[in-house]
C-alpha cells in the first residue's frame, strides 16, 4: 500500500500460508527496502495511518490472527488492536478512517455469522487503549475488503448477498444508506485519492472504474474496464492508487508461483489508442 504522501510502499513479503512473512517498507525515491516487522510468524496486510506515521497490519504471532499498530519510527512496540469475540476470533484490520479515530476490521466467519466488518475506535495516540470494537456490517452474508472514502463518510466493501461477490458502498460510520457499485461481480474496491472514483477487480481480473458523486447522498456511474491486471491471489493481493493515478498491483508472474509488485504509470494513455 502507498503512503499518504506517495513516497513509500508497505507490503508483505514471505510465505504467507506456510512460513514466515514480514512487512517491508520500500522508499520509492531511494529505491531501498527496509524490514518493518520481525516475525516470528506471518505479518502481512499492511495499511497506513492517515498521517503516515503508523502502519496497521495483521499478524499470527500469538497463534490467532489479530491486528496490530506500530509507529513508523519504531519508537513503540507493535500493539494489538482489541480483538472482538469471546473466545478470540480471527480479525483482519482493513482500513484506517481519514480522521485517524478508527480502524475497520474484518471479523472472520464465526459460528453465528459469516465474515463481518467491525469498527475499532482509537484514542488520541492512534492506539485502541480500552476502546471496545462494535459491529458495522453484520449479517448472514460475507462482508469484507473495506475501503473508507477520503472524506470519511462512505465505506466501499464486498458482499456475497446476491450469491456472488459484488462491490457496495454504505454510509460510514452508521450504515444507513447503501448502493451497489459493480454490475457483473466485483471485489477489492479502492477509492481514488480525490474520492471521485472507485476502482475494483471485476470479472477476468480486469481493473474496473466507476465515477462517484458523494455528498449527503451518493450516486455512481457505469463501471468501465480499464485494463487486465493478472493480480495475484492470497493475503497480499490488494492494489492501491496514488494521487496522480498510478496503480500499484501485486501480479502473478507468468510461469511463477511468486507474486511481484508492478506500478502501472500513465494508464489513461492506453485508453486513447
Amino acid at each position: 500500500m502507498v503512503s499518504p504522501d506517495g513516497s513509500k510502499v508497505a507490503t508483505g513479503i514471505g510465505e504467507f500460508l506456510n512460513g514466515p512473512a514480514d512487512v517491508w517498507i520500500y522508499d520509492l525515491a531511494r529505491g531501498a527496502a527496509s524490514r518493518f516487522t520481525f516475525g516470528p510468524l506471518q505479518n502481512y496486510y499492511p495499511f497506513w495511518s492517515p498521517d503516515g506515521t503508523r502502519i496497521g497490519f495483521s499478524s499470527m504471532r500469538d497463534g490467532v490472527e489479530h491486528g496490530y499498530v506500530k509507529a513508523l519510527n519504531g519508537g513503540t512496540e507493535s500493539v494489538l488492536t482489541t480483538p472482538v469475540g469471546e473466545p478470540p476470533h480471527f480479525t483482519l484490520p482493513e482500513d484506517w478512517s481519514p480522521d485517524g479515530r478508527s480502524i475497520v476490521e474484518r471479523l472472520v466467519a464465526t459460528s453465528a455469522t459469516a465474515d463481518d466488518l467491525w469498527i475499532q475506535p482509537l484514542g488520541p495516540d492512534g492506539l485502541p487503549g480500552n476502546n471496545k470494537p462494535f459491529p458495522y456490517l453484520q449479517s448472514q452474508f460475507n462482508e469484507r475488503n473495506a475501503s473508507i472514502s477520503p472524506d470519511g463518510k462512505w465505506c466501499a466493501y464486498t458482499s456475497d448477498e446476491t450469491g456472488r461477490y459484488e462491490v457496495y458502498v454504505q454510509s460510514f460510520p452508521a450504515p444507513e444508506r447503501k448502493i451497489q457499485i459493480s454490475a457483473d461481480g466485483g471485489d477489492r474496491a479502492r477509492w481514488s485519492r480525490d474520492g471521485k472514483e472507485i476502482f475494483f477487480i471485476g470479472a477476468g481480473s480486469k481493473m474496473m472504474a466507476v465515477p462517484i458523486h458523494a455528498g449527503a447522498s451518493i450516486d455512481a456511474g457505469k463501471p468501465a474496464a480499464l485494463f487486465d491486471t493478472r493480480i495475484g491471489k492470497g493475503f497480499n493481493n490488494r492494489f492501491d492508487v496514488t494521487k496522480d493515478g498510478r496503480f500499484l498491483i501485486p501480479v502473478q508472474p507468468q510461469g511463477s508461483s511468486a507474486s511481484a509488485l508492478t506500478v502501472l504509470v500513465n494508464w489513461t494513455a492506453s485508453l486513447k489508442r
